[in-house]
């Protein structure tokens, strides 16, 4: 990887792949949406590089990677380069993940449950102060 913010949306992508493969397999047309999502919600990062999703799924797809192993990759690699989460990242991600998971109904129990551990494990981790915005209730 080439620097912390890359880090942490290469551990999104991983997050993802997490959550679409939980159910046990990736269809087509899943890989599809979830390639649409991730371009629109990259377009806007400081990485704008969805090829580097695309890798990370076929990589975990060919290594055939648990959704758990994929998804304790992506937290202990968004633990790793946490000093570069902001609270707006922190979002953005969260908002992410869920648009995934919402992407085909309905979300199964396994998915929910990667999806709820994802969100604390990240909710729970400290962001940069000097990389978030002031907000009122500081």
């Amino acid at each position: 990887m080439e620097n912390p913010i890359s880090n942490l949306y290469y551990a999104l992508g991983e997050a993802c792949y997490a959550i679409a493969f939980s159910d046990g397999t990736i269809q087509l047309e899943e890989k599809n949406k979830l390639s649409e999502i991730l371009k629109k919600e990259f377009a806007n990062s400081e990485t704008k590089d969805i090829d580097e999703t695309t890798i990370i799924f076929q990589i975990l797809d060919k290594e055939r990677i648990s959704a758990e192993t994929a998804m304790n990759w992506a937290i202990n690699t968004i633990k790793i380069n946490s000093h570069y989460l902001s609270t707006d990242l922190k979002c953005h991600f969260i908002s992410t993940i869920i648009k995934v998971a919402d992407s085909f109904s309905p979300i199964t129990k396994d998915e929910k449950k990667m999806l709820l551990t994802f969100i604390s494990e990240v909710v729970d981790m400290n962001e940069d102060k000097l990389l978030s915005k002031p907000t009122f209730d500081k």
